[in-house]
C-alpha cells in the first residue's frame, strides 16, 4: 500500500514484563485512586453459564476471600477450560470451553489477574488485556461471566502495521497537547468518515448559541423533511413534536439519530456546516447521503462525485423529490465515498477541542471503541464522535489522560472498492493505540 505520509515515534518500543500467573494486590482501604492497578470499562459481549461448585482441590483449600476464591476459579477455567468438574453441564462447557479455548490460542496463555471490585476482574494474557464482570451464586460457583473483547498488548509499531495491512485508504492522527505526534495517510484525498461529520453540525449550533441568536433550551419542531434512516428514534416520531436544541444535540451524538442530525442541519444551514467541517458545499444531509446510496441513483451519484458546487445544488434539488430509500437498498463502492462526508482527521481533532466543553460530552465515551476513561486513575474523555457504515469506518477520541495531558485520537479506514471490512480487528486495533496512550513503554 503506497504511504504518502508517515511519521512514527522516534522512542523505541519496551514490552512490559509479565509476571507468573498470580493475583495482584488488592489495593488497601484508604489507598488514593489513581495508584491501584488499571482498569477500564469496556463493551461486554455475554458469555453466560454455571459453574459447579469448585473442585474438591478447591474446596478443601483454607478460607479465601471472596475475590480470591474467583481468582481460582478464573485460573482454572484458563488453565485446562474442558475439565467437566468445572460446569454444571456438558451443554455449558461446550459454549464456554471453545470461548476461553480461542482466547488462549490468539492471545497466549493467562498470567496475572486483577481483582477490579467484588463483580469486575482483569485477565493480563501474554498477548491481551480483557476484563470479565462475574457473578456467584449462594453456593460460591459462578453463575454469571460477561467478557469484554480483549485488548492487545502491542507497541505502537505492531498496532500501525496491522493498520496498513488492512485493504484500502487510512487516514490516522494522534496529537497530545495540540501538537502531532503520529500521522498516517495512505492516499490523497480525505477519508469519507461517515456520522463522524456530526461534530461540524454539532460546532455550528454551539456558534449560533455562543453569538446569543439562541440557547440550548430553543424549541425545534420535528417536521416531515427531517425524518431519515436510522440510527437513532426521532424518525418514528409524531410530526411537530417539540425538541430543544440540546435534545438534539444529545440525541446526534451519543445516539447517533440521523434525524436530529437533519434537524439541527436544516436549523444552522448547510454552509456552516462546511465552514466548520474545512469542505466546499454543498454538504449533505444524512437523508441525502441515504438518497445518494441508493442502488437506484447511481447516475446521480457519478453526477455528485464528478461534479462542482453548482452540479451537486442540482443533484440535491432532484433528490429532493425521491422518497426515502430502504435500508437494504443502500450500495457502497469508491464511488459512493464522494457521496458523503469526506474529512481530514485533523479537522476532527479540532472540531472535538471545540466541542469538549458540552456538558454531555463531559466523562463521554464509546464503549465499542474502548475509550471510556479509567476514572479511577484521573482520566477523562471529554469527546467522542465515530462513523460506521458501508465500507467506511472512523474513530476520533479526545481524552485527558492521568498526567492531564490532552489527546486526540483520529483513525479512518475506507475499505477497497467500499467492499466489507474486519471491524473486529479495526477496533482492536484502535484500542491499541488508546493504550500506547496510557503506557509510553509501549510507544
Amino acid at each position: 500500500m503506497p504511504l504518502e505520509e508517515i511519521t512514527k515515534p522516534s522512542a523505541p518500543a519496551v514490552r512490559r514484563q509479565r509476571l507468573p500467573l498470580m493475583m495482584r494486590p488488592e489495593r488497601p482501604s484508604g489507598t488514593p485512586p489513581g495508584t491501584g492497578a488499571r482498569g477500564r470499562p469496556a463493551p461486554l459481549m455475554p458469555a453466560i453459564f454455571s459453574l459447579a461448585p469448585p473442585t474438591a482441590e478447591l474446596a478443601a483449600a483454607p478460607p479465601q476471600s471472596h475475590r480470591q476464591k474467583v481468582c481460582r476459579l478464573l485460573a482454572a477455567l484458563f488453565d485446562t477450560p474442558r475439565t467437566g468438574e468445572l460446569y454444571s453441564s456438558i451443554e455449558t462447557l461446550e459454549q464456554i470451553a471453545p470461548q476461553v479455548e480461542a482466547l488462549l490460542r490468539e492471545h497466549g496463555p493467562l498470567g496475572e489477574i486483577t481483582p477490579r471490585d467484588e463483580e469486575r476482574y482483569s485477565l493480563h494474557l501474554a498477548k491481551a488485556q480483557l476484563s470479565v464482570r462475574l457473578k456467584l451464586d449462594a453456593q460460591g460457583a459462578i453463575s454469571v461471566a460477561l467478557f469484554d473483547p480483549p485488548e492487545r498488548l502491542a507497541n505502537f509499531a505492531e498496532v500501525l502495521a496491522d493498520l496498513l495491512s488492512l485493504p484500502g485508504q487510512l487516514s490516522l492522527r494522534m496529537e497530545r497537547d495540540g501538537r502531532q505526534t503520529h500521522e498516517v495517510r495512505t492516499k490523497g484525498r480525505p477519508p469519507a468518515v461517515g456520522s463522524a461529520f456530526k461534530l461540524g453540525v454539532l460546532a455550528a449550533v454551539q456558534d449560533k448559541v455562543r453569538a446569543g441568536d439562541v440557547t440550548w433550551d430553543t424549541v425545534l419542531r420535528l417536521g416531515e423533511a427531517d425524518r431519515s434512516l436510522p440510527g437513532g428514534i426521532l424518525q418514528d416520531w409524531p410530526a411537530d413534536t417539540p425538541l430543544t436544541l440540546a435534545s438534539l444535540a444529545q440525541l446526534m451524538i451519543t445516539g447517533n439519530d440521523n434525524t436530529a442530525t437533519d434537524m439541527l442541519m436544516h436549523f444552522v444551514g448547510r454552509d456552516a456546516v462546511a465552514a466548520k467541517l474545512g469542505v466546499e458545499g454543498p454538504v449533505p444531509t444524512t437523508l441525502e447521503v441515504f438518497k445518494l446510496r441508493d442502488a437506484a441513483t447511481e447516475e446521480l451519484a457519478g453526477r455528485w462525485a464528478e461534479g462542482d458546487a453548482a452540479t451537486r445544488l442540482e443533484v440535491l434539488e432532484r433528490l429532493a423529490a425521491l422518497p426515502r430509500p430502504e435500508p437494504f437498498a443502500l450500495t457502497g463502492g469508491d464511488q459512493r465515498f464522494e457521496s458523503e462526508w469526506q474529512v481530514g482527521p485533523e479537522r476532527l481533532c479540532r472540531l472535538l477541542e471545540e466541542t469538549a466543553g458540552l456538558s454531555f460530552f463531559t466523562a463521554a465515551g464509546n464503549a465499542a471503541a474502548g475509550d471510556t476513561p479509567d476514572e479511577e486513575n484521573g482520566e477523562s474523555a471529554v469527546g467522542f464522535s465515530g462513523g460506521s457504515e458501508l465500507g467506511a469506518l472512523t474513530y476520533a477520541t479526545r481524552l485527558v489522560t492521568r498526567d492531564a495531558r490532552v489527546h486526540c485520537v483520529v483513525v479512518s479506514w475506507n475499505a477497497a472498492d467500499g467492499g466489507e471490512q474486519d471491524s473486529d480487528r479495526f477496533t482492536l486495533a484502535y484500542r491499541s493505540l488508546l493504550r500506547v496512550l496510557r503506557e509510553p513503554a509501549l510507544q
